[in-house]
């Protein structure tokens, strides 16, 4: 796992723990709240007014901003970024004003408590900690500030009120301090430890379940494929089989030549054919032999290729000129292309299709663009589909989805462009293939621009 999967893993694991922590949280916050209505009515009559007015007036503001934030997640699950940007932030600010407070409350209400209120005040102040403890995740951080300031602001007064006792009882909230730290430490790594292992068991569970339906898709795709192959291979092996059997029955050698004749193209058609299979079967299983391919002369056989096609759909198709020259398997290159042509003359109706290409730095950014339509829906759906249809008897194309896993076994990648609205742009993304120096083009190194 890389760092950066690493840190997004234990930001989830954090915001998880905060999430899972939030009823916890909320007791935490009312029994605070118990504890200081409770002081301010035990102390009324025995502290300066103002000086119980001013920290009971603190502490009210902290609860008024702290229980809506509480009470957020019972209503709305804020995403994982607005936590941490808004109100994690706000939370421990708040945690920390509340220990403060805590803590100088030693210094307002022990100076005045006889022994046994001291007493009860020191098991109050123990009880807060160990709340805190309770109510804390590592995301908050709450019980650290908690213990040091409040078992730090107790020994202090200890060791500033001497009385007998009182340097054994500062030395105790010291161990009590440390401990309680130690104890905070084991516990959050144990919570977290617990967390991390769900998150990664749903993780793996999510990706088994993506890889299963991968592999069922595609399993169904072979089989469709296999089953159109197989139709398509019948028709040369019959033929084949009538040529030999007019062969055979042929009287005159001019009729046995021509019957032979006709056998030996049935068999070079299924020769064909058995590649066109192979290669699609290798190209679906992402295995290339990529070298350098000059793209000007390729764009020329595609637009030949399929000539006929464009003219029966009243389509010109247009080729910009270009030495460009990209690292590609040339066989899956010409089959990728050849398949966005096709499906732009049989599903874009468009009258103008473009073949282009133009350079960002080290890669090449090939267009296929029509003026037609455009696509239905939403486009990144398109490589959703399913891989593979026969383009006609015969010949096999690459569907989007099969077309794209090519090019990403290519060292590319096939997207479409979302801003283009007047027609389709499909760019695929290869290698360029260092040439000879010249000027650039015009519109070299440009994106394709939205229409």
């Amino acid at each position: 796992m890389s760092s950066s999967d690493t840190a997004l893993l234990d930001r989830s694991v954090q915001m998880r723990e905060l999430l899972a922590g939030r009823a916890s949280g909320a007791l935490g916050v009312l029994l605070l709240l118990v504890g200081v209505a409770y002081s301010s009515i035990t102390f009324a009559p025995l502290v300066d007014p103002l000086g119980l007015t001013l920290w009971a007036g603190a502490f009210a503001l902290v609860f008024l901003v702290w229980t809506p934030i509480l009470l957020l997640p019972f209503f709305r699950t804020p995403p994982d970024a607005e936590i941490a940007r808004l109100w994690l932030p706000l939370l421990r600010s708040l945690a920390f004003i509340a220990n403060a407070l805590t803590a100088a409350s030693v210094w307002l209400f022990l100076p005045v408590a006889d022994a046994d209120l001291r007493g009860l005040m020191t098991a109050l102040y123990i009880w807060f900690i160990v709340v805190q403890l309770m109510a804390e995740t590592r995301a908050s951080g709450m019980s650290h500030s908690a213990t040091v300031l409040v078992t730090g602001s107790l020994a202090l007064y200890e060791l500033f009120n001497p009385r007998p006792y009182s340097i054994a009882l500062a030395l105790f909230l010291l161990v009590f301090a440390a401990s309680m730290l130690a104890f905070r430490r084991l516990l959050r790594r144990t919570t977290l430890d617990a967390i991390r292992a769900r998150l990664l068991a749903e993780r793996a569970g999510a990706q088994l379940d993506l890889a299963l339906r991968e592999s069922e898709a595609q399993r169904d795709a072979i089989t469709r494929f296999l089953a159109a192959a197989s139709h398509d291979l019948q028709q040369p092996v019959q033929a084949a089989s009538l040529f030999f059997d007019r062969a055979i029955d042929a009287a005159m050698t001019p009729d046995r030549d021509r019957a032979i004749d006709g056998a030996r193209r049935a068999f070079a058609s299924t020769q064909a054919l058995l590649g066109d299979m192979l290669d699609h079967l290798r190209f679906e299983s992402g295995v290339t032999a990529a070298g350098p391919v000059a793209l000007g002369p390729l764009f020329a056989e595609i637009a030949l290729e399929h000539e006929a096609r464009a003219d029966q759909a009243g389509v010109a198709i247009l080729i910009a000129p270009t030495r460009a020259v990209a690292h590609a398997d040339p066989i899956a290159l010409l089959r990728i292309l050849g398949n966005l042509v096709v499906n732009a003359l049989a599903h874009s109706g468009t009258d103008r299709l473009l073949i282009g290409v133009r350079r960002s730095g080290n890669r090449l950014r090939i267009h296929v663009i029509d003026c037609g339509h455009g696509i239905a829906g939403d486009p990144a759906r398109l490589f959703d589909g399913e891989p593979a249809t026969a383009v006609r008897p015969g010949h096999y194309g690459l569907g989007l989805p099969s077309s794209r896993r090519a090019a990403r076994a290519m060292g590319g990648d096939l997207e479409i462009e979302p801003r283009w609205r007047r027609g389709a742009c499909f760019i695929l993304q290869l290698d360029a293939v260092p040439t000879t120096p010249r000027a650039p083009q015009a519109d070299e190194g440009q994106p394709c621009k939205a229409a």
